[in-house]
């Protein structure tokens, strides 16, 4: 997905995600002056952190145990344009806009066993009665015929090189850090918890619950 510094380093894209994360934090601060306190939750012996961050970028959740680490971090769209601004030398322009949901999502295999990840079975839950499914290659292509986009070629170009799209391999001692983007449901203020099914390590599943509580 992305060029990786050393051999089982972070990729530079997830560096971009934390220099972005930090200017929104800086810029939070300046402005509001106070941030919310962090929070540690226990679930059935897997450990959950849940780091606040501010309104504007909304948050980054982290998930770990012995064998996986989750982070993922909510891009508003101002946050969205920074990351193709940077992403590859601002080779790709932003193929995302108001009617998507962004996140920042890296997956870390910590085991000696495989794991795959499918980002076209997570769930975005939300207080709507709908929830946000995934987008892959050829849902987004086809709500950018429908609305006859301009310049179609090139956003997919762009999706295709930062998003998760299908399923992937993740070997022991690897992470993996991509986009996964949501159609936003109709109405959708508040979102409830980023559901990530499609997880199986050694070819068993896992459904990972990441709680993003505030307005995004």
């Amino acid at each position: 997905m992305g060029h990786r510094c050393g051999k089982f380093g972070v990729t530079k894209e997830g560096v971009l995600i934390r220099i972005i994360l930090a200017v929104l934090i800086v810029l939070a601060v300046s402005g509001c002056g106070t941030m919310q306190d962090n929070s540690i939750y226990a679930n059935q012996g897997r450990e959950k952190k849940r780091e606040n961050t501010n309104e504007s970028s909304g948050k980054t959740v982290t998930y770990s145990d012995k064998d996986i680490t989750v982070e993922a971090s909510y891009l508003n769209p101002d946050a969205v344009d920074i990351y193709f601004a940077y992403f590859r030398d601002g080779r790709y322009p932003n193929p995302l806009g108001e009617t998507h949901v962004v996140f920042s999502l890296s997956i870390e295999n910590k085991s000696t066993m495989s794991l795959t990840y499918d980002p076209r079975l997570s769930m975005l839950l939300n207080d709507t009665k709908e929830p946000g499914m995934p987008k892959d290659y050829a849902s987004l292509y086809m709500d950018y015929e429908l609305v006859r986009a301009d310049n179609i070629e090139v956003r997919m170009d762009a999706f295709k090189a930062a998003c998760f799209d299908t399923s992937i391999d993740i070997k022991p001692g690897e992470k993996r850090q991509a986009l996964l983007v949501f159609a936003r449901p109709k109405g959708m203020k508040k979102t409830v918890s980023l559901v990530l099914n499609g997880v199986y390590l050694d070819f068993k599943p896992i459904t990972i619950p990441l709680s993003f509580d505030d307005r995004i």
